[in-house]
């Protein structure tokens, strides 16, 4: 059975999205990755999630923190029975508007190095948070209650740690093929073409790119085609002229990988967008 999704969209805080994500045992567990920081709660079941090559197991209480970039997998139940949970996915620009104004200094990353934790008190604020901003329209409570939960989350987890970026220990020519892939992701690219940017064999670039992002070239394209879908649909372009703007020449292919990766058709996306 696939995996079942309601979206919900505030615009007012940055396109925030809030989902309510249902799955069950025989779901599938498509990895993929976001631009910006997103975390979940559990709120019934029991399931495991994959985070690189680890699959780890949650149950109700579970806190679930992604930092951008990371390949991970949806959750999926155990024992056939349905998990649910309930996410939250923040802009960088938002996320950094309220820790710089809080740190009284620009921060330019955040990083969660514990990426699942029980903690009742801060579940429970979690919960309540998702409930009130699905349903609250009052601007100054929406802000007052997101900025809240989010210094909550940083500052009261474990092993989170706000800090410049990291160096880049990745073999440079990988750093020229992501490169490659952000600038030209509506094109039609080739794996020789990766090669010659790169100067390497079509071979070891699969294989770094593998080791290092933890997805294949070609799975890391299409998902940053969806993120860049995503951002044209909130700009209230048609479905049709984003998947051509995006790279998709099928529009089915468009439907299929956007419901693969987000859990929710275009359309239904959209819809969310003037809920």
């Amino acid at each position: 059975m696939p995996i079942k999704a309601d979206i919900k969209i505030l615009p007012t805080l940055s396109n925030l999205e809030l989902t309510k994500v249902t799955a069950f045992g025989d779901s599938s567990q498509e990895k993929h990755y976001h631009d910006q920081l997103s975390f979940a709660i559990v709120t019934k079941g029991a399931g495991k999630f994959r985070f690189r090559d680890s699959y780890h197991r949650v149950s109700k209480g579970a806190i679930i923190k992604i930092n951008p970039g990371e390949v991970h997998s949806s959750g999926k139940a155990i024992n056939q029975r349905h998990l649910e949970y309930r996410v939250f996915y923040l802009s960088n620009a938002l996320l950094h508007h309220i820790l710089d104004a809080e740190e009284q200094k620009p921060v330019s990353e955040v990083d969660f190095k514990e990426q699942i934790s029980y903690n009742n008190g801060f579940f429970v604020n979690c919960l309540e948070t998702h409930l009130k901003l699905n349903n609250e329209t009052d601007l100054l409570n929406i802000e007052s209650l997101f900025t809240q939960l989010i210094l909550a989350l940083v500052h009261n987890n474990p092993h989170t740690k706000l800090r410049l970026p990291i160096i880049d220990t990745r073999p440079s020519y990988l750093s020229t093929v992501i490169d490659y892939l952000n600038a030209y992701y509506n094109e039609a690219i080739s794996l020789k073409q990766l090669s010659n940017v790169a100067n390497r064999s079509p071979s070891q670039v699969l294989r770094t790119f593998q080791k290092y992002i933890g997805v294949a070239p070609h799975a890391y394209l299409t998902n940053l085609r969806i993120i860049k879908a995503k951002a044209l649909l909130n700009q209230h372009m048609s479905i049709s002229q984003t998947a051509l703007e995006v790279g998709f020449n099928d529009q089915s292919h468009f439907h299929r990988h956007f419901k693969r990766i987000t859990h929710v058709t275009p359309g239904r996306f959209i819809k969310s967008l003037s809920i």
